[in-house]
């Protein structure tokens, strides 16, 4: 028989039970409160502290719709090409896409290097549910590691997806000659594409509303819309560098915008008491048009020159680190 307890003995075991009890309530709340702490501290983009970067050459950390997770870079590179391109264009287009791609990811890792990657992309499952995934990681194997540079630095490689004729001229876009590769080049093959040509009719009225929205009291109702609103400049592949509102001087992209247009290359008149406008091509018009691109690869051009056709005076490489 075990000797009765003492009042010291009692008191000793009472205290390790409330220690015990405390360790699990610190416990508890420590697993009630790790969801919150994890999204408040991930929720951030960028933490001075934090560069969710793994170690790995293959492996980078992305937040997309608000999570960060892990994904091989190559398929990121072929999900976030899978997103802006049309998934029946053939194999050659899809290369070309791929480097373009890869290229301004590269460049982003050294312009902002603790900056999380977060454009949309499509997941390998869904590119499978799509009967695309082999295409797609042919195109990602054939070209892995291929990037575009200009002596030696790696180029900001823009895409749309259909150009008005001709693609635009960078130094004339940006008023610099950083971007001398971006040369305004032929793309002729454009005018068969579905997306080439948009017209529509459209109130004057309607017109003058959403320009006054963006810029208040630029254009009067009571002032005939021609009157008051003109192209005042475009650049050599034709599309509307300036448009004037009044007084007001609207950049041509920024009028593409507030009418919702579908490139910058746009032409208005009056018919019939309505605002005529008619666009050509889908997109900015700068770098690499993709119709253009797959009507070359049809015609057998390989992804080399295709890029080399579109970006003028550049040397694909391969850059084998991230």
């Amino acid at each position: 028989m075990k000797p009765p307890m003492g009042i010291s003995d009692v008191q000793e075991a009472r205290t390790i039970i409330m220690k015990k009890i405390k360790l699990i309530m610190i416990a508890v709340l420590i697993l009630l409160l790790l969801p919150y702490i994890t999204t408040n501290y991930f929720s951030k983009e960028v933490k001075d502290t934090f560069i969710a970067r793994t170690a790995s050459e293959n492996y980078i950390s992305i937040q997309v719709d608000g999570v960060i997770k892990e994904i091989a870079f190559e398929d990121y590179v072929m999900g976030v090409a899978a997103k802006g391109v049309d998934l029946s264009y053939s194999l050659e287009t899809m290369k070309a896409m791929m480097v373009v791609v890869r290229t301004n990811l590269y460049r982003q890792l050294e312009e902002e290097p603790g900056k999380l990657f977060s454009q949309d992309y499509v997941t390998l499952s869904e590119l499978e549910q799509m009967d695309v995934a082999d295409k797609m990681q042919q195109a990602a194997e054939a070209t892995k590691g291929m990037v575009i540079t200009v002596e030696e630095k790696l180029v900001r490689a823009p895409f749309h997806s259909v150009s008005a004729g001709k693609t635009r001229s960078g130094e004339e876009v940006f008023g610099s000659d950083t971007y001398s590769y971006l040369q305004s080049v032929d793309s002729g093959q454009d005018i068969e594409g579905e997306n080439f040509l948009t017209i529509d009719l459209v109130n004057p009225g309607n017109l003058v509303d959403k320009v006054n929205k963006e810029y208040p009291n630029s254009l009067n109702d009571e002032i005939s819309f021609f009157d008051q609103a003109k192209i005042i400049s475009r650049d050599s592949a034709g599309y509307v560098k300036q448009f004037q509102a009044g007084k007001t001087v609207i950049p041509g992209e920024k009028m593409r915008e507030i009418l919702g247009l579908n490139s910058s290359c746009f032409y208005m008149e009056m018919v019939d008491n309505k605002v005529r406008i008619t666009v050509k091509g889908l997109g900015h018009g700068l770098g690499l048009s993709q119709f253009g691109s797959e009507v070359m690869a049809q015609a057998g051009a390989g992804y080399s020159e295709i890029l080399q056709h579109y970006f003028t005076g550049i040397t694909l490489v391969e850059k084998s680190r991230i």
